[in-house]
């Protein structure tokens, strides 16, 4: 099966987003297989 992956920086504040994205990942994964990732900008306060 074939697969997205979807990345991106920081975490998703806006309700609005994240009801979007919670959406439309629930209605491709009856196609696709998405696994999505946050990675924050900064591992540890030391690298602030």
């Amino acid at each position: 099966m074939r697969s997205i992956r979807l990345i991106w920086i920081g975490k998703t504040q806006e309700p609005y987003l994240k009801s979007g994205i919670n959406t439309y990942t629930k209605k491709l994964s009856h196609y696709i297989k998405i696994d999505s990732d946050e990675i924050s900008l900064y591992n540890t306060a030391q690298e602030l």
